[in-house]
């Protein structure tokens, strides 16, 4: 291909050129001038895959390992402006995969949903929590090295803090199918 380095039969690359991130981006498909990306987030329990929201107002479901290399873009969800994400792990193992995403979008009177993973996941539990309502998950610091801080983190919960009482709630997969509410408890 043009413009990329290529290596002659015999010769090693003994380093190789860094890739910038802006074209691994553009060649998933993913690159758009206006669109600034805002938070990402990895899936504890599935390698390679990450949420992330953007100041459009999408959530971009993503997949880092995708069978033939690249970055593949799973599903997008419209609607999200200052949206929150969390991925959550079903506990109970009710639903296939085990893992779920929550979306908190303030912008939509605090509406908090939790979609199954994939392309085609259906959204498995919906509910409103307010415009003040944050969703916290928990994780260690990089690079902390602190053994003990690291054991008190369970990769794969979430809580909503609630910014009007103050009050601090864990987040559920419900365990009915299809449920309409999400417990807190």
């Amino acid at each position: 291909m043009p413009g990329r380095p290529t290596v002659e039969e015999g010769q090693e690359n003994e380093e190789a050129p860094p890739v910038k991130a802006i074209s691994a981006v553009r060649d998933a498909g993913l690159y758009d001038p206006p669109r600034v990306g805002r938070t990402l987030a990895l899936c504890p329990g599935r390698p390679g895959l990450a949420a992330g929201t953007d100041s459009l107002g999408r959530v971009i479901l993503m997949d880092a390992l995708p069978p033939g290399g690249g970055l593949a873009c799973m599903r997008v969800f419209k609607g999200h402006r200052n949206a929150q994400i969390a991925f959550i792990q079903d506990t109970a193992g009710i639903h296939l995969g085990g893992w779920h995403l929550a979306i908190l979008t303030p912008a939509r009177n605090g509406q908090l949903e939790l979609w199954q993973l994939g392309p085609g996941g259906d959204r498995v539990a919906r509910a409103r929590c307010g415009r003040n309502t944050r969703l916290l998950a928990p994780w260690p610091l990089l690079g902390a090295g602190d053994a003990a801080t690291a054991a008190t983190v369970i990769p794969g919960k979430a809580y909503i803090l609630d910014g009007n009482t103050g009050a601090l709630s864990a987040l559920h997969v419900p365990t009915k199918e299809p449920a309409q509410k999400v417990t807190a408890g």
